[in-house]
């Protein structure tokens, strides 16, 4: 069995892949809950349970670029961090939908 674990599992990306891949035996979703970001021991206990991690959290509207910006740069950092400190090496896909109302190509 493959342990997932997917941040930001309440977005609309997040919340099908949620219900997707629970439809699979193969795989076991392991829980997240946004708190874990300011908990670094339940960070730590969670990125040490996956097999993988869809990093999917984050702030996507916000009037400030900067802020939207320091905001996911700052969840990576911490889930860098937890990675670290336990030597875990789950696979792990970072993703983001913030390009969807920015009028461009992307």
């Amino acid at each position: 069995m493959i342990n997932i674990g997917i941040t930001g599992s309440s977005g609309f990306i997040g919340y099908h892949l949620y219900q997707t891949i629970k439809l699979n035996k193969e795989f076991n979703i392991v829980e997240f809950n946004r708190e874990f970001f300011e908990n670094s021991d339940q960070l730590e206990q969670f990125v040490s349970s996956c097999d993988v991690i869809v990093h999917l959290a984050g702030l996507n509207r916000h009037h400030s670029d900067r802020e939207i910006y320091n905001v996911n740069l700052g969840l990576v950092q911490k889930l860098i961090n937890a990675l670290e400190k336990t030597n875990s090496k789950p696979h792990v896909l970072i993703s983001s939908s913030l390009q969807e109302e920015r009028g461009n190509v992307y």
